[in-house]
């Protein structure tokens, strides 16, 4: 393989282009395969990435032998036509992964999302989020990546996003976090949750692996309550005042909105938090957040600070 992705785009190759055959015919490995039928090729490299090879290759049994020059000459005229068809598939799949994307329901519901590539490119940013990076008040969005303004919480960010990334590739379940970051003013902190597309179920195909939801105190989200009832285990009443805290609400907005006490929302916020395991707005927002954006709540632990890990 290593050999192959040397290879020039385009450019036609075999197994002889690639290896020193007389020492590879000494060893013991080619006298073990040669006992099996093992085709000689004439390949091409298609296109090439950082992340991703395509390569057309042409395989014959070793009974009909190596193939010519005149042979793989013949494989040159129809390279052009296979790689434009390699690039309409991926404008189609491209185009296919956007219609199943949440992105449309997620601004809906004022969630502030960045979907990122294998590469950590921006592949999709919500309203909300690029809003909330035009201020330059905690993160940045430069050259297509999204970074933390603030060192360490960068050093933080690009830890947890590589960590769902390489998740992606060897298929471990648990991976993902949820991480405080702090403003560049005095501006309340926020909370950016990291996790896996593949398992979120945000995009069934395409190049999307990676999401981050932005969970801003300053600006709340909209949550159905049937939904927080059934994914947190509370009440309806309570899933009431939940959804209101989610929207950024304070406790006397809540009961203004709700038609009741401030003490009965305080009451049925107290037994939220004993239900979940959550201490504060904050934690109960990341939570909503979750739940909203279709992410497992199994094992969410409730604190949500720097060295929250959460299972996707």
């Amino acid at each position: 393989m290593l050999p192959a992705m040397s290879q020039t785009v385009g450019a036609i190759y075999t197994e002889a282009s690639l290896l020193d055959m007389r020492a590879f015919e000494a060893t013991e490995t080619f006298a073990f395969l040669s006992r099996r039928e093992i085709p000689f090729i004439a390949a091409a490299t298609l296109s090439r990435s950082s992340s991703s090879m395509a390569v057309l290759s042409v395989q014959r049994s070793r009974r009909l032998g190596r193939f010519t020059s005149l042979e793989q000459g013949r494989l040159s005229p129809i390279l052009p036509d296979v790689r434009r068809a390699l690039f309409v598939r991926g404008l189609l799949l491209a185009a296919r992964a956007a219609t199943r994307s949440r992105l449309p329901t997620f601004q809906r519901l004022g969630l502030r999302t960045v979907v990122l590539d294998p590469d950590r490119a921006v592949l999709e940013i919500s309203d909300g989020a690029l809003a909330m990076v035009r201020e330059a008040d905690g993160l940045e969005y430069r050259s297509g990546r999204i970074r933390a303004l603030d060192r360490e919480g960068d050093r933080r960010l690009q830890q947890a996003i590589g960590s769902v990334l390489e998740s992606t590739i060897s298929g471990e379940s648990g991976s993902g976090a949820t991480l405080r970051l702090e403003r560049i003013t005095e501006r309340r902190s926020f909370s950016v949750i990291v996790a896996s597309v593949r398992r979120s179920l945000m995009m069934e195909d395409g190049r999307a692996r990676c999401l981050l939801i932005i969970c801003d105190p300053e600006r709340g989200i909209s949550a159905p309550p049937e939904l927080l009832k059934a994914a947190l285990g509370i009440t309806k009443a309570e899933a009431l005042v939940a959804a209101q805290v989610a929207k950024g609400c304070s406790l006397q907005a809540a009961a203004l909105s709700l038609g009741t006490s401030r003490h009965t929302c305080q009451a049925q916020l107290k037994s939220i938090y004993s239900k979940t395991g959550f201490r504060s707005h904050a934690e109960l927002a990341v939570a909503v957040a979750r739940v909203v954006a279709g992410l497992d709540l199994s094992k969410h632990v409730g604190r949500c600070d720097s060295g929250t890990r959460m299972g996707d």
